[in-house]
């Protein structure tokens, strides 16, 4: 069940989504693993749009999902490649993999996302917390600079130069290790090989630890 988060007035008129958060935050339990290895950090939920949802976690899923997919079966995870999107989120679990948004509800002012990553600091730490995982790959600048908030990592956060490096970091008395990603979307479809770096690098980190 989605909790609303004390400062969603601040936020959005976030009050008729309430139901939508919490049918997204179902449809990703449904897939969590009894352990997390590698915790994926996205941006934000996708606004709802309609009736239908498009999510990383939905039955269909979403264009973040599948060139998700894409990348890590270049990168030589191949039990991923699979046709039905059900079997790749079975994967993914089974793999240990999750993810998660370093913005709580969906963004709709791009102009006030600052704000909204502000107010969504506690949760995130909340949530990697309770999660405790061995990687995180940040993908995208949302979420890099999300994790910089709460002290997670001190690297700049002009994700273009960062992408592809992997640090090994304390957090909370834990050595965890953080792989920056650009984010996977549509405006980067044409960087496929370079895209696919990062994710490289996580399979050779999850092969040595």
């Amino acid at each position: 069940m989605y909790s609303p988060c004390p400062k969603q007035s601040i936020c959005s008129s976030l009050g008729a989504q309430v139901e939508y958060l919490s049918q997204l935050e179902c449809l990703r339990n449904n897939y969590r693993p009894s352990k997390v290895r590698v915790l994926f950090i996205a941006e934000s939920p996708p606004r709802q749009r309609g009736n239908s949802i498009t999510f990383f976690y939905s039955d269909k899923g979403s264009m973040l999902s599948k060139q998700l997919k894409e990348l890590l079966v270049i990168a030589g995870f191949r039990d991923f490649n699979v046709p039905s999107h059900k079997e790749f989120l079975k994967r993914f679990q089974d793999a240990g993999f999750y993810l998660i948004d370093a913005i709580r509800c969906p963004i709709i002012y791009r102009s006030r996302k600052r704000r909204f990553m502000r107010n969504c600091i506690y949760f995130l730490q909340e949530e990697i917390r309770r999660l405790d995982p061995e990687i995180i790959m940040v993908l995208g600048r949302t979420a890099c600079e999300a994790l910089k908030n709460i002290h997670l990592h001190n690297e700049g956060c002009k994700i273009t130069k960062i992408h592809g490096q992997a640090i090994k970091v304390t957090h909370k008395a834990k050595t965890l290790i953080v792989i920056f990603s650009l984010f996977p979307s549509v405006h980067n479809k044409g960087r496929t090989s370079d895209l696919a770096k990062p994710f490289r690098i996580l399979k050779n980190v999850i092969y040595s630890i």
